[in-house]
């Protein structure tokens, strides 16, 4: 079996000749002159800005917003499950408060509220 003859694609497994002939390739090229036109157009900011405008109105018009539902549990769920999910949720919430009530023991009111229910809810989640 040649090995030069598996093929992926367009590329070839150990085709060492294609290579070298692309090499040779971008050398020729980068050896070549590169003539290039640049025009520099004075344009105001003003219309970079009326530009901007009528492009973010484009994107505005393609987005489409979802209203917002409220979702059933009793759909998805039995009430056994809603009733363990409800006693779970208020497990939860204790053992936040009371880390919370540590927190601030520890720290005397150094942290703002949400923050130090923020990091209570990090610590009780961890244990």
């Amino acid at each position: 079996m040649d090995v030069n003859q598996v093929k992926f694609g367009n590329y070839t497994v150990n085709n060492w000749g294609s290579g070298a002939k692309r090499k040779e390739e971008q050398k020729e090229e980068s050896q070549a002159p590169q003539a290039k036109e640049t025009t520099m157009q004075n344009v105001s900011a003003e219309e970079v800005f009326d530009v901007l405008d009528v492009k973010g109105m484009q994107n505005k018009s393609v987005i489409s917003f979802v209203s917002k539902t409220e979702i059933n549990p009793k759909d998805y769920l039995s009430d056994e499950r809603i009733r363990n999910i409800e006693a779970m949720m208020a497990e939860f919430e204790n053992g936040v408060n009371k880390s919370a009530e540590v927190i601030d023991k520890e720290f005397g009111g150094l942290l703002p509220a949400d923050q130090k229910m923020a990091l209570a809810a990090k610590v009780f989640a961890q244990e």
